[in-house]
């Protein structure tokens, strides 16, 4: 891991607390008897430091003990003061005690209590385990550590002991005399902060208890705002990410965007770029980018770095208690859905099974399963010879039954993430590797059944494949690979043979025709359910999302008829 000045590290870059003291003087006797007459009051006017030139018609009411150093242009009004720094244009109102603090300029503190005594490492001193809730491992993270450096440390594929040494070059520099409130950063409405350095523009606003915490400061594009009220421990906020409606986030990393809020609870955890936990309990786990967690539920020791998925209301994701100890864990795909109530026991394995969803109220086993894009559901009508508690596993179903929310997918992606296109891709190399490798297994079958269980097709798990399943899933999966293979010569410009344009032209029309019929069959169940559907919801033809949609495959067959050889 390696901290640049390119990252801004907080601790590293900020003058040191002794600067601003260094022309500031004790006052004399005609300034102290100004600030008594305002109604200041101090247990020993020769602690306090005075900038040159200051103006302090604005301090009203306060009371100073200590070792206090005051700017130039400051606003204190009925506060309490002890061993603090105060910068120029610095705003206090009605603040019950500003200790061991470094208030820089601009600073607005209203009706808060902020303190700070001894030595801290803000919350740089966090330490998680591994996406196990119980474990003899524990990975140190620390502000500044780019997500690529935590998530390599947590999976253990980087070196621990390089790790660990890059992280002390980090914290040995952290040691100040005082905590830090940075330039602009606004702190009221019965906040209480506790050895917690505060970043340049960011808003606490609301009824806060933030403990032993780095708040890393706004970015040009948005301001990191906190509000409503929480409780911040030990924990690391990136720049723009925030807790805030009561949501509660101890021992964990907060990545940019990620946020902890309505009652949201997230302990011992990594939170990826824009992944939200609301009302939802999450535990001892690593979670990628944009995942939601916006219900009540539960996800304990999860690793899920590439993210991009959903947590539905009732779920429970999270049996790691074995009655013996909490140590058991399980590694979900990217873009998982895990649906309303279903119940996932541990250990399970779905990294080879990316944008697959379990269904409502399924009860999955211990397992490993490999088959990407698929649905895990009920088995109806189970084959009498079938093992007991076995669902049913249809791979390939998001292939062949919900195209459109893949597409969308990767628009939404690259929309929230606000990268290039290219980089929030489902269908691309990666996940047409595993398509690949899934397909070989369901046609390597030699004797056809009427179904499959994990011990005649690998990566089947505690699940049942049906024939019929099968062979819609090869069929599923080649138009996968077809269509990456179409989308790997557009961006190449591969000229393309009349009988090769033909073809791609018929998968193209074909992944078209299966995106339409995914959204008409949820406005045509609607409709037969509500009789004022349409009042609501626009027609098929008229939905802006699948517009949205559409207008890639249009805009790729325009491009892959540019690629027709002359």
């Amino acid at each position: 891991m390696k901290l640049t000045p390119d990252l801004q590290f907080p601790f590293v870059f900020e003058q040191p607390d002794a600067a601003f003291e260094k022309n500031a003087a004790a006052p004399d006797e005609d300034t102290i008897r100004s600030l008594q007459s305002q109604g200041n009051t101090s247990d020993d006017w020769n602690q306090l430091r005075i900038a040159p030139g200051a103006v302090l018609t604005g301090i009203r009411g306060c009371h100073f003990s200590g070792r206090c150093v005051l700017g130039s242009m400051v606003s204190l009004r009925h506060s309490t003061f002890r061993d603090v720094v105060i910068e120029d244009s610095v705003e206090v109102l009605n603040c019950s005690l500003i200790r061991g603090y470094r208030l820089s300029r601009h600073c607005v503190i209203e009706q808060a209590r902020m303190s700070h005594e001894g030595e801290s490492l803000y919350g740089n001193d966090l330490a998680i385990p591994p996406a196990v809730e119980m474990s003899p491992y524990q990975v140190r993270l620390c502000a500044g550590m780019g997500w690529d450096d935590a998530v390599a440390a947590l999976r253990g594929v980087s070196d621990l002991s390089l790790h660990d040494e890059a992280v002390e070059q980090v914290t040995k520099r952290i040691g100040r005399t005082h905590a830090f409130a940075g330039p602009g950063c606004v702190v009221r409405g019965g906040a209480v902060v506790y050895s917690s350095y505060i970043g340049a523009g960011r808003i606490i606003e609301g009824p806060y208890r933030i403990e032993a915490s780095t708040l890393l400061g706004s970015t040009a594009a948005s301001v990191a705002s906190c509000t409503g009220g929480g409780i911040i421990r030990s924990s690391i906020l990136e720049a723009d990410a925030w807790v805030g409606d009561f949501g509660r986030c101890e021992r964990s990393m907060l990545f940019a965007g990620a946020s902890v809020s309505r009652n949201g609870q997230v302990t011992d955890s990594v939170l990826g770029a824009h992944t939200g936990v609301a009302q939802g309990e999450v535990t001892a786990s690593v979670l990628g980018p944009l995942v939601g967690v916006h219900h009540t539920s539960l996800l304990i020791a999860c690793m899920w770095p590439e993210g991009r998925g959903n947590v539905g209301s009732g779920a429970q994701v999270g049996s790691n208690h074995t009655s013996r100890l909490p140590d058991q864990s399980m590694v979900a795909g990217e873009g998982m859905f895990f649906g309303l109530a279903t119940a996932v026991k541990f250990p399970a394995n779905y990294r080879e099974s990316p944008y697959s969803v379990i269904a409502t109220g399924l009860i999955t086993g211990p397992q490993t399963v490999r088959f990407p894009f698929s649905l895990l559901t009920l088995l109806d009508d189970t084959p009498s010879d079938a093992p007991d508690g076995y669902n049913r596993l249809i791979p390939g179903w998001m292939i062949s039954h919900n195209f459109f929310a893949l597409l969308r997918n990767e628009l939404k992606f690259a929309k929230r993430l606000g990268r290039a296109r290219g980089s929030t891709l489902v269908i691309r190399e990666e996940t047409a590797a595993l398509v690949r490798d899934a397909l070989a297994r369901l046609e390597a079958v030699s004797e056809t059944d009427r179904w499959y269980y994990d011990g005649s097709i690998p990566g089947v798990g505690k699940n049942v494949l049906l024939e019929s399943d099968r062979t819609r899933g090869i069929a599923a999966y080649r138009d996968f690979l077809d269509y990456h293979a179409l989308r790997t010569a557009i961006a190449a410009r591969t000229p393309m043979s009349k009988e090769a344009l033909a073809e791609g032209i018929d998968v193209l029309e074909r992944l078209r025709g299966r995106t339409i019929d995914s959204r008409a069959r949820d406005f045509h169940r609607g409709v037969r359910v509500f009789a004022e559907y349409r009042l609501t919801h626009p027609e098929p033809e008229d939905d802006p999302d699948l517009k949205a949609v559409l207008s890639v495959l249009s805009q790729e067959m325009a491009e892959l008829h540019r690629l027709e050889r002359a």
